[in-house]
């Protein structure tokens, strides 16, 4: 659970994004574009709609962690995208049985990926943490995509391979891909049965 302190800076935060998004809608409609203006408007909007679906998923210390993460400070964007219409977990493969404690492990998992990345993610690039979330007949599958540098690679990686494979749930895939720009894109597929 996070302390009133840490509510209120993750509050702040959401208020200085938001009246920057103001600010740039505000702007693009002084200079008639219109479309610039619009085109905030739906980012804004469909980041409400993918809170919405990852509220319907009855995960709920996961949609907590995750829409207050969205908001915090951190060297990297966080982006949730849940897929349209998946079912709440209560009524899916996964069973209501198991929810409260995937609800906890999952938690637990995002909070050290992010503490992770948080520690390695490079401040002079712009680095990206998508998570993706699809609830179908196999399971729940988790998909995270890293895009951007990390400092301290190699030890980055091995405190990866080391810690956070084998203390979560099980990997189904998991590489890199680097560039010569010292950029990279590292996918983590988890999946959940």
């Amino acid at each position: 659970m996070i302390t009133e302190e840490e509510g209120v800076k993750i509050i702040s935060s959401a208020r200085h994004v938001l009246l920057n998004q103001l600010q740039l809608i505000k702007g693009y409609l002084y200079m008639q574009k219109t479309q610039k203006a619009n085109e905030i408007i739906d980012q804004i909007t469909e980041q409400l709609r993918e809170q919405a679906r990852l509220s319907r998923l009855n995960l709920p210390k996961v949609t907590f962690f995750l829409t207050t993460a969205v908001w915090s400070a951190l060297p990297f964007q966080i982006a949730v995208h849940v897929a349209e219409g998946l079912r709440p977990l209560s009524e899916a493969p996964v069973g209501a049985k198991r929810l409260s404690i995937i609800d906890e492990q999952l938690t637990m998992l995002f909070a050290e990926l992010l503490t992770y990345f948080k520690q390695y993610a490079s401040e002079l690039t712009d680095n990206f943490f998508d998570l993706y979330i699809l609830n179908d007949t196999s399971g729940l599958q988790i998909k995270i995509l890293y895009s951007g540098a990390l400092q301290q690679k190699e030890a980055a990686f091995a405190t990866f391979r080391e810690k956070l494979l084998n203390d979560s749930f099980p990997c189904e895939e998991h590489y890199i891909e680097e560039n010569e720009e010292q950029k990279m894109r590292w996918n983590l597929c988890l999946s959940i049965k």
